[in-house]
């Protein structure tokens, strides 16, 4: 029998400044607020946040209360993909589906999961159709207990909320809190954890919008991926993917030149850092890199420019991602100064160098494996060989 995971007493809550909505989950509390606007304690909210991660631990996932059935048809090939991409069990929750059609909400509004990156700028500048309500998640992106980088970000959400005549909102949660999501890997359980939000908000949005991570012709297996996020979708909310025919190095360029991109752009996610981006670690220095090369950079006050752009690139180890080396050497075609250009070779050098290294020790430490394995099912029949000898 698989494990259980359980999710009982789906509510709302309100407080003097904040609505939220809240449920036990295996016994402790996973809780959602805004004091923005109020919080709808939909099912299907707590269902796509937990889904994959029940899965992945091998547990049935339950509820108390019924689930949309639009929500309920799409399951199947959610268990179906997730299966092919990572192998987990087709594990069937135990679901019920609410007989009362759902009506959806008249609102017609679309609301965007909002970072401040590359991916979710290009939607909300280049997208086919008004964002209303930009969105952001406090408890995914930034910890809980980090109040000082939430109030940064909050003052710089409204800035460009203003400039786009959209609504910003704020929603906090301990979801990535709870053991029974952490267990599994935030790259993996993090379209989910969107969708919940959108089912959430579903009395004031009709449509959720997720940014794409990677294109059509890469379809890596992702947490948010354009198979995987309109399976979210229930009879009041649509899930929508965005931005797939694009890889992000063509998004950057064809909205590089804006204004508000140029004085608000985030891509960093290493915090190393107060500011909106550290301007040193691998994914600042890329983004950086694409900048240069389609003669922006200089125009970007998100970045801390006082020590020179190949100076910082000669600071950073290696590149970790194997897949990106490619991504420099096209930089390298590109066209670069001097300095930069010969920094960026260091770099792709020490990193070959460095991949190289470590698949060799996963290559070493596989046959260690497989020969431990190996002395392990022989030593038998060594021993019984042994056995004879010494009676002949």
């Amino acid at each position: 029998m698989p494990k259980v995971v359980t999710i009982s007493d789906i509510a709302a809550t309100r407080t003097t400044n904040t609505h939220g909505v809240r449920a036990d989950v295996n016994g402790k509390e996973v809780w959602f607020e805004s004091s923005t606007v109020n919080l709808r304690p939909a099912p299907e909210a707590f269902a796509s946040a937990f889904l994959i991660p029940s899965i992945a631990a091998r547990a049935r996932l339950e509820l108390d209360a019924p689930v949309c059935s639009d929500w309920h048809e799409h399951f199947p090939q959610v268990l179906q993909l997730i299966h092919e991409w990572w192998g987990y069990p087709q594990i069937q929750p135990n679901l019920t589906v609410d007989p009362t059609p759902q009506a959806a909400t008249t609102s017609q509004r679309s609301g965007l999961c909002f970072s401040g990156g590359v991916d979710s700028f290009f939607s909300l500048l280049r997208g086919d159709w008004p964002i209303n309500m930009l969105i952001f998640v406090h408890g995914y992106d930034i910890a809980l207990h980090d109040q000082a980088r939430l109030d940064a970000f909050t003052t710089w959400l409204e800035r460009i909320g203003q400039a786009t005549d959209s609504i910003p909102v704020v929603v906090r949660t301990n979801l990535r809190e709870h053991a029974s999501f952490a267990s599994t890997v935030w790259s993996r359980t993090h379209g989910g954890a969107l969708a919940a939000i959108g089912h959430l908000l579903s009395d004031h949005i009709d449509q959720l919008v997720i940014s794409s991570s990677y294109p059509f012709k890469d379809p890596h297996p992702w947490g948010t991926h354009w198979e995987l996020d309109p399976l979210w979708s229930s009879a009041r909310l649509q899930v929508r993917h965005y931005g797939a025919q694009y890889w992000r190095t063509e998004k950057l360029r064809a909205i590089a030149s804006e204004p508000l991109v140029r004085e608000n752009l985030r891509v960093c996610w290493k915090k190393l850092t107060s500011d909106l981006n550290c301007s040193r670690c691998e994914k600042c220095l890329r983004t950086q890199l694409v900048l240069l090369t389609c003669r922006q950079l200089e125009r970007y006050t998100v970045f801390d420019q006082k020590t020179p752009l190949a100076e910082r690139i000669d600071t950073l180890p290696w590149i970790d991602n194997a897949a990106l080396l490619i991504v420099y050497q096209e930089f390298v075609k590109a066209g670069l100064p001097a300095d930069v250009e010969k920094a960026v070779i260091r770099l792709i050098e020490r990193s070959t160098i460095e991949v190289e290294n470590r698949q060799n020790y996963a290559i070493q430490q596989q046959e260690n494996r497989l020969g431990q394995k190996l002395r392990t099912l022989l030593s038998p029949v060594f021993y019984a060989v042994q056995q004879i000898g010494k009676r002949l």
